[in-house]
């Protein structure tokens, strides 16, 4: 237990060395989005579903907040099923009809690798729109080739 410890110890002082600036930045987007009215929109697909759920209507938890919830993209359904379809970008029209944006909302896009189709074009689409977009992915996936057809992750 005492290694395991260790190494949870070094990976969040590896998070707090690295991450800190990038952190409060996200924070400050969020804060700016919330303070003009906006939502704390949240998606993932999969277990990155989860994360989003995590953060939607939590008994003394932050009120503008909505998880993105998509069936085809969770797991309760068909984990497998799931695993392909954020990798199939011909349901995008369907799935992009479960966002609504307003004009300060802000959208967290979880995905642990930020490889796969579906993620990167929900969070390419928001941009489009002029929705300030928040990553929150695995930055030992970022040698990995995006599966996205533009290759951008």
């Amino acid at each position: 237990m005492s290694i395991y410890l260790q190494k949870v110890a070094n990976l969040l002082q590896v998070l707090e060395e690295q991450e800190q600036q990038a952190i409060e930045q996200a924070a400050n987007i969020i804060y700016q989005s919330i303070e003009q009215g906006g939502i704390l929109q949240l998606f993932g697909c999969g277990h990155s579903q989860l994360i989003a759920q995590e953060a939607y209507y939590r008994a003394g938890g932050l009120v503008p907040a909505k998880a993105v919830c998509i069936e085809p993209l969770m797991l309760h359904k068909d984990a497998a099923i799931s695993s392909e379809n954020e990798k199939d970008l011909s349901h995008i029209e369907e799935y992009w009809s479960h966002f609504e944006f307003q004009s300060h909302d802000v959208l967290i896009v979880i995905s642990t690798s930020e490889k796969n189709p579906i993620p990167i074009e929900i969070a390419l689409r928001a941009k489009e729109k002029g929705i300030p977009v928040i990553t929150l992915q695995s930055l030992a996936y970022c040698e990995q080739s995006s599966k996205h057809p533009t290759k951008k992750d």
